[in-house]
């Protein structure tokens, strides 16, 4: 547990150990957890949820708001990632960013911009803090929020599917020599 990130990879033995201690997991209590580990349980015990199985999301559910300690700040970006698409869990996350102050806020809105496109619906919990957040400080979060969005919208917009015509391979096509020199190619323009 010491070494696992969200990066990680969790193998099948590995899921069915957390998943089997998960109620001690979710009661270690912040000492412990800082003692030893040192991040929250919780994003790696999510990773061995099985979400196609309605009983262990139910449970998992139950578990979620009584996790003790709930997730730090930086724990809870990782309830934002793809991998947890539930509405409870990235509400969650959310809620623990509720303490952020507008600095750390304005410090993480790249990655909960980013965090946006993996909710499944426009009216999420993650918007709806976003813009609350944004509506009260218009020129400072509200800039940060506004900004991202711009820059996030451009991105994608400038974004061109590859051409598979216009591959390396085609580049020197035959038609595209000129027999006066010597078949070498031509300048492309």
């Amino acid at each position: 547990m010491q070494r696992c990130t969200a990066l990680d990879y969790v193998s099948v033995e590995d899921k069915s150990i957390l998943w089997k201690h998960r109620h001690e997991l979710a009661s270690l209590g912040e000492n412990v957890i800082n003692l030893s580990i040192g991040h929250s349980t919780l994003p790696t015990v999510l990773r061995s949820v099985n979400w196609t199985d309605k009983a262990q999301v139910n449970e998992i559910h139950h578990l979620l708001y009584r996790w003790d300690p709930q997730p730090s700040k930086i724990d809870a970006l990782q309830l934002l990632d793809a991998q947890f698409a539930d509405h409870k869990v990235r509400a969650l996350g959310v809620q623990c960013l509720e303490s952020m102050t507008d600095d750390e806020l304005r410090l993480y809105m790249i990655q909960l911009i980013q965090a946006i496109k993996f909710e499944q619906h426009t009216d999420s919990a993650l918007s709806r803090f976003l813009l609350r957040r944004s509506l009260a400080k218009p020129t400072t979060v509200g800039r940060a929020f506004f900004w991202g969005l711009k820059a996030e919208m451009l991105g994608a917009s400038k974004i061109e599917k590859p051409n598979t015509s216009s591959s390396v391979a085609n580049v020197f096509e035959e038609d595209q020599y000129d027999d006066n020199y010597a078949r070498s190619p031509k300048m492309v323009k």
